[in-house]
């Protein structure tokens, strides 16, 4: 259930899922430094927030992404959410 945030100091990396697809309003994920990158097969369900980092999506984002800089590679899929 949420809403839940996430304050991190730095960078994450994920290889498996992350907040609820029905529902990625409930979660945000905000970074002091650093950015996210998801990996392929993975995917973030969630409101990113990494306004000095690098948000760089091998898999997959459902939510919103406020970042210095985006980076969607090959396969990779966003899906914006309000």
């Amino acid at each position: 259930m949420g809403p839940v945030v996430i304050n991190l100091g730095s960078g994450l990396a994920t290889n498996g899922t992350i907040g609820s697809a029905s529902h990625p309003q409930w979660l945000t994920l905000n970074f002091a430094s650093g950015g996210l990158t998801v990996n392929g097969g993975a995917s973030v369900h969630a409101a990113v927030l990494a306004p000095t980092g690098t948000v760089m999506v091998n898999g997959n984002v459902n939510g919103s992404v406020a970042a210095d800089r985006l980076i969607l590679n090959g396969g990779a899929v966003l899906v914006a959410v309000p």
